[in-house]
């Protein structure tokens, strides 16, 4: 699930530090084997490396995301709407590239469910890579108009079919790594 309208007023605040975040966290050099989704938390880090490692479908938006023009940054933090992880309803463009932000609860009780963390990522991630696969969003009111023609709800929250589907493969798929492996 995405952040909506109503996460609109309340992520205003924190743009112009969300965006700064971003510019700190770009000159970071990305981790070669993660291109284009990066955290400045090194638990998130570890949790998306681990992510591509046991999981097909969430390595497979990883590198369908490194072949897009965009960044997302992953960082800790709270969405509302009692989900786990959301996809900011904002985007920040330089020249060369448009960056987005998924906020995920990286606290230590979330972490202890690695797996379903994961699934809520891949979840996430493919909501970034609906609006990346899309060159015409470049503001935060084309991103929202994308989602409120394309996938119409009854609240100012957005979900596709495509996203749901994508975290339970990665749930699918981690479950079946941890019983070859012995976990």
């Amino acid at each position: 699930m995405m952040c909506g309208r109503t996460g609109l007023a309340r992520l205003a605040r924190v743009t112009i530090a969300g965006t700064l975040a971003c510019s700190i966290a770009f000159s970071v050099a990305a981790d070669p084997a993660v291109p284009g989704v990066r955290s400045t938390n090194p638990a998130i880090n570890a949790l998306v490396k681990e992510a591509v490692e046991r999981s097909r479908t969430f390595r497979q938006l990883v590198e369908r995301i490194a072949q897009t023009d965009g960044i997302v940054y992953v960082e800790d933090g709270r969405c509302g709407h009692s989900v786990r992880a959301c996809l900011v309803m904002q985007i920040t463009t330089t020249p060369e590239f448009r960056l987005l932000r998924i906020v995920i609860d990286a606290s230590v009780a979330a972490l202890a469910n690695t797996a379903e963390l994961m699934g809520s990522l891949g979840h996430e991630l493919r909501h970034a890579l609906e609006v990346l696969t899309n060159a015409s969003i470049t503001t935060h009111a084309q991103m929202f108009a994308f989602y409120a023609r394309e996938f119409p709800t009854s609240r100012a929250t957005f979900e596709t079919r495509a996203a749901v589907e994508a975290g339970d493969k990665v749930r699918k798929e981690l479950a079946l790594y941890g019983r070859n492996v012995g976990f």
